[in-house]
């Protein structure tokens, strides 16, 4: 909840949807296209591999890997912004404005 406060969403719009836990690219992508035309922002949670292959074909190339060669580590946040229309998702059709690992922000 505390990302929901920080990113100004409302807990009444989460949705939950099971087939995200394991989920690929495909099912990742169904699910971006299921978000209200009138959203603002999404926060889509979910597991690798399928969020790597997500990140990967949002942005259209390959991020920075950490040292250890991972992606989206355990509570990473990638920030984009979006098309307008999500119906249709084509690779790089999105701007990778952050990548957040909490392994890389230091002691707070």
């Amino acid at each position: 909840m505390l990302v929901m406060d920080a990113m100004g969403l409302d807990p009444g719009d989460l949705a939950f949807d099971a087939a995200l836990y394991d989920a690929g690219l495909p099912s990742m992508l169904g699910a971006l296209d299921g978000v209200p035309r009138t959203a603002r922002a999404v926060l889509l949670v979910a597991h690798n591999p399928g969020l790597d292959e997500l990140l990967v074909h949002l942005a259209g190339d390959m991020p920075p890997l950490t040292a250890s060669g991972k992606l989206m580590t355990t509570a990473a946040a990638a920030r984009f912004v979006m098309p307008e229309r999500w119906d249709d998702l084509p690779r790089g059709c999105a701007r990778l404005i952050g990548l957040a690992r909490p392994k890389e922000l230091g002691e707070l």
